[in-house]
């Protein structure tokens, strides 16, 4: 009797063989379904560009606040200064 390669013989008695075969490989892999997986990455890779533009807009914001910010911390120190130098003056006519 020729074995398959990888078979062995477990035992043979009264003109029967008992041969162990490889494992099959549905057994050693999982049974993952491909185009799933990658639909499933492709999904993920969709969030990733989708969070990226978020951020990238986020960080735009943020720059326009910080200009306005300091547009307006400008506009404070000229309205104190203008205060303090005609706030309590008295303008006489005549």
């Amino acid at each position: 009797m020729k074995l398959p390669p990888g078979a062995k013989i477990l035992s043979a008695q009264d003109g029967m063989t008992l041969v162990e075969l490889p494992q099959h490989p549905k057994r050693r892999y999982p049974l993952w379904d491909i185009e799933a997986l990658r639909k499933d990455q492709e999904h993920a890779q969709d969030k990733i560009d989708s969070f990226t533009e978020a951020i990238e807009d986020l960080q735009k914001l943020i720059a326009e606040r910080q200009e306005q910010i300091a547009t307006c911390e400008e506009r404070d120190r000229e309205i104190a200064a203008w205060e303090r130098k005609y706030g309590n003056a008295q303008l006489r006519a005549g």
